[in-house]
């Protein structure tokens, strides 16, 4: 949930830091993910302060707020798998050319 306009916040990265496992919540703010009593999971979101909080059994709901400072650089990253391309060669000619 955002803090200052108290509404949901879709693609907030949810993750069980115990378990090593990570979600994203859904259009309406709605996650799940396994976790255990005592568990430490952390609600991430860009240009918004972390929150960690303790998993006691019943449903954690936080208010992420605005992160303090600009972002002055995002840097994204990709690649491609180019394994299963293929090219059509050109055809060869049918008498060699000398």
């Amino acid at each position: 949930m955002d803090a200052e306009e108290n509404i949901p916040l879709p693609g907030v990265t949810v993750e069980n830091l115990v378990k090593r496992k990570g979600v994203l919540t859904t259009a309406n703010g709605d996650y799940s993910i396994a976790a255990s009593p005592g568990d430490s999971l952390r609600f991430s979101y860009i240009g918004k302060r972390s929150v960690v909080a303790i998993f006691r059994g019943a449903a954690i709901n936080v208010r992420l707020s605005k992160q303090e400072g600009v972002l002055s650089e995002v840097v994204v990253t990709g690649f491609q798998d180019w394994t299963n391309v293929s090219f059509p060669a050109p055809p060869l000619p049918s008498k060699p050319t000398m």
